[in-house]
């Protein structure tokens, strides 16, 4: 195995790189679904496949009938793979001590593997997220990605072919321990292309340190949904406000599609606006007034001094949420490891507490978790070889499946979404953080409703669709509309206008 270089990042330049890296899905999507959190046991069992063709638009890759597929899909003979990863873990190979080598962890988990499994050699590459993007792009433009890649599948990546769809390997006792709404977010197109691992969910930080000093501490939500409506944000940005140095909410759309995915999607999902009609064939959302509802909200927030002028920064959003004078952002769950690196740095004070809580929604629907569908995945590389393609599922759905990677990806500050994960980390130390208990067992547990695929900006569901918005840049041109609206340039209205016209006629529908 190639020996990776040994680095070290903070936890902070892990979390945005992870969420870099692996979750595309997240700046194209606003749509995780539900999961039933249950113990079970990790299933060897042999399942008889009776069905016979699974084809993509390169190769047909035939089962025929009377095969065994097993959970772990075994190989004729020795068989060597190529693995691509991001170096994502800054804890030791013991899952406890903080700070080791990147690579530490990493080489470990290989080694564990080939231990279980002595039929795969496994050629392992590590590569610094600097690189990361200079390696991977060029390798998926030419066809020559790795057997195994670190990162969900993407609608365009996979409409270059590329990548090997794994439904034929994905028996009915791999479902079951799969989360189910990590299946759909590895799903493209109506085939699986990607093996889900771990997620790391966006939802609304409220910083109770700010609100308790300025106002607006009682207004946070106490129920165990930790519910949190529109209504009561707008009540507590008036407390907690002065309009001139202190603004309830910061968005960072200045410089980061977190506006659009984390802000944007979420009002128009919050007020039950759907962007697509069920096909994918038909942006819709400019049909519903509340559509403009939802982007006037910013404007009067901004208006009002409750949100944080003149276009800012992700950078900016930090300054103000670390030094008080901000209370509330979209973020990921693992805003609580970077508050970390802050304070290391001196950028945040002590004690700073966060609550977590839903995003933001209308009083009279409904709270609903959002992100969990973006989180880490692999995709495997497409290859004629049976052998290589069976190996490659293999180590994928091992690090989807095992008890020791599901500690990792809890120490590390994601989130495991299998059943045998979630298992071996319920009682972990860790989970005595109550923002981390309720993400994992509450947020991500089955008890808020699932987001469906018409909210994404790119229907994963259509191909067409998302292969003609793929060649406009859509969240650029989304990201370029809402700055407008907040310059006052144009009205909300006027912006899903725009929106509607651009999408539609780009994709062939009605205006």
């Amino acid at each position: 195995m190639k020996k990776p270089v040994t680095r070290k990042l903070s936890r902070r330049m892990l979390l945005k790189a992870a969420a870099f890296g692996s979750v595309g899905a997240l700046v194209a999507a606003c749509a995780p679904q539900t999961v039933t959190v249950e113990v079970t046991r990790e299933v060897q069992k042999e399942v008889q496949v009776t069905s016979v063709v699974e084809k993509t638009v390169q190769q047909t890759v035939e089962v025929p009938k009377n095969v065994i597929v097993t959970a772990t899909p075994q190989t004729r003979a020795p068989v060597e793979i190529s693995y691509w990863q991001a170096p994502i873990w800054r804890y030791g190979k013991d899952n406890k001590t903080p700070n080791a080598p990147v690579d530490e962890w990493f080489n470990y988990s290989i080694q564990r593997f080939q231990e279980k499994n002595p039929d795969v050699k496994v050629n392992a590459e590590l590569i610094p997220w600097d690189q990361w993007g200079a390696k991977v792009n060029p390798a998926i433009a030419s066809g020559t990605v790795p057997n195994l890649l670190y990162g969900g599948p993407q609608p365009a990546t996979v409409q270059t072919g590329v990548f090997d769809p794994v439904d034929d390997y994905i028996t009915a006792d791999i479902k079951s321990q799969w989360a189910d709404y990590m299946l759909r977010a590895n799903t493209v197109f109506g085939k699986v292309y990607g093996i889900p691992t771990f997620a790391n969910p966006n939802m609304w930080a409220l910083s109770k340190t700010a609100l308790a000093k300025y106002g607006g501490a009682d207004l946070i939500p106490t129920d165990e949904i930790r519910s949190f409506t529109y209504q009561t944000a707008e009540k507590m940005a008036e407390k907690f406000s002065d309009g001139k140095t202190r603004y309830w909410m910061g968005v960072p759309v200045g410089d980061h599609p977190a506006a659009i995915y984390m802000d944007v999607c979420q009002a128009f999902l919050g007020r039950g606006v759907a962007m697509f009609d069920d096909a994918g064939e038909r942006f819709v959302a400019a049909d519903n007034p509340r559509s403009v509802e939802a982007l006037q909200w910013f404007v009067d927030m901004q208006k009002k001094g409750w949100m944080i002028p003149n276009l800012p920064k992700w950078s900016d959003v930090d300054t103000f949420y670390w030094t008080l004078k901000a209370a509330g952002r979209g973020q990921w769950a693992g805003i609580q490891t970077e508050l970390e690196t802050a304070q290391a740095a001196g950028q945040a004070g002590k004690p700073f507490e966060i609550v977590l809580v839903t995003h933001m929604y209308d009083e009279k629907l409904e709270p609903h978790l959002a992100g969990a569908n973006g989180g880490g995945g692999f995709t495997v590389g497409h290859t004629t070889d049976p052998d290589k393609r069976a190996a490659a599922f293999r180590l994928g759905n091992y690090y989807a499946l095992d008890p020791f990677v599901g500690v990792a990806w809890l120490v590390n500050g994601f989130f495991p979404t299998s059943k045998p994960q979630v298992a071996a980390v319920a009682n972990n130390p860790i989970l005595q953080d109550p923002n981390k208990q309720w993400v994992l067992n509450t947020y991500m547990g089955g008890k808020l409703k699932s987001e469906p695929l018409t909210s994404y900006v790119s229907p994963p569901q259509n191909a067409r669709t998302a292969k003609l918005l793929g060649a406009i840049n859509i969240n650029d041109l989304w990201l370029k509309q809402f700055q407008s609206v907040l310059l006052g340039q144009k009205t909300p209205a006027a912006m899903m206008k725009e929106l509607a016209t651009t999408i539609n006629t780009t994709i062939g529908a009605k205006v």
